[in-house]
């Protein structure tokens, strides 16, 4: 990020301080790193079963044998229907504004300044900042607990996404050989059936599918 940036986004928003996350700490201070990042990366990957479902589903009702299932996830087939997949996972942030500000909250960022705790936090990050201290006693801290190890406090991990795909994968090998038994009922999509694209080559009100028998 350069000055010249720099300035002019102080130019644009008054009362603006930019601070930058020390290294190995986006997973502790960054609020989207915190708790955007896992249930927007969920939702994708919900949307994303729910279509692999859908196709399924739709073949095996019209009577094609589990072995003969064919789902093309070629790129360019996907393009389209990728930006529903994300589509999902911005659905899944907007509509839940708590979990905007809880994500904050866990970074001590969202402060009360109507309570006593809230304008001590503030005064003592404003000294720190004049000494060039803030956020370097606690990233210390942090990064000797290596807190990245815990699952449920690190969020900004590709690997859970690695993860998910590579068992949407199995699954559909499964679902050819006839021997696919869900875990349980995928979740429906954020969106109505009217909202879903018609490009899917696959009736709209089938995507928030029904396990096939």
């Amino acid at each position: 990020m350069t000055a010249e940036f720099q300035e002019f986004v102080k130019s644009k928003i008054s009362n603006c301080t930019i601070l930058f996350v020390p290294a190995v700490c986006t997973g502790i201070a960054q609020p989207m790193d915190v708790g955007c990042e896992r249930p927007f990366k969920a939702a994708i990957a919900n949307s994303f079963s729910a279509y692999l479902m859908a196709i399924a589903a739709a073949q095996l009702k019209a009577g094609v044998s589990p072995s003969d299932l064919q789902v093309d996830l070629s790129i360019s087939s996907l393009k389209l229907v990728s930006c529903h997949f994300i589509r999902c996972g911005w659905l899944r942030l907007v509509n839940d504004p708590h979990l905007i500000r809880r994500t904050w909250e866990k970074c001590n960022i969202w402060l009360n300044l109507d309570s006593s705790e809230g304008l001590d936090l503030c005064v003592e990050a404003c000294n720190l900042e004049k000494e060039g201290k803030l956020f370097l006693s606690q990233a210390e801290a942090l990064i000797q607990a290596d807190v990245e190890d815990d699952p449920d406090k690190y969020i900004g991990d590709d690997d859970a996404a690695k993860e998910e795909f590579a068992k949407l994968e199995a699954d559909l090998l499964l679902m050819k050989s006839g021997e696919y038994v869900p875990d349980a009922q995928p979740p429906a999509s954020d969106l109505t059936a009217a909202d879903t694209p018609t490009a899917f080559g696959i009736k709209a009100e089938t995507f928030a599918l029904e396990q096939p028998p």
